[in-house]
């Protein structure tokens, strides 16, 4: 049924919008893999899982900048969520002084093929180098 197929659409779209959103707090609180942080196995709330849903998605824009939490482990999940349809990718960690160039090797084997347009803001990340 077509308006089912919509309103699946629309849900994941909008779920991946909110999980978009809360992001950053969650790296903070460090909940980007069990947002409901009940730790009730049966109903985990995954923020990775709930972006890759979002099979339509073409473009992502994400900016964890400034997050004196942010490392590698949280980039390895930006990563790991990374929507199969996506074509133009932002993303900002720029001042995230915890990131190497190991870091950015979370991304290695994760890009879609359909990616066109690449972005990365690393401006004010003292340890990642050209090699990154």
């Amino acid at each position: 049924d077509q308006l089912q197929v919509a309103c699946d659409r629309a849900n994941q779209r909008l779920h991946a919008h909110f999980a978009l959103l809360a992001w950053p707090f969650a790296i903070e609180q460090d909940l980007v893999l069990d947002f409901d942080g009940d730790h009730d196995n049966s109903t985990v709330l995954s923020l990775i899982d709930i972006l890759k849903k979002d099979a339509t998605r073409d473009k992502l824009n994400l900016s964890l900048a400034h997050s004196r939490e942010l490392t590698s482990h949280h980039i390895k999940q930006v990563a790991d969520g990374l929507p199969p349809s996506l074509k133009d990718l932002e993303l900002s960690f720029a001042g995230c002084a915890q990131l190497d160039d190991v870091s950015l090797q979370a991304f290695a084997g994760k890009f879609p093929s359909s990616m066109t347009r690449l972005h990365i803001n690393l401006m004010g990340c003292p340890d990642i180098s050209n090699r990154g």
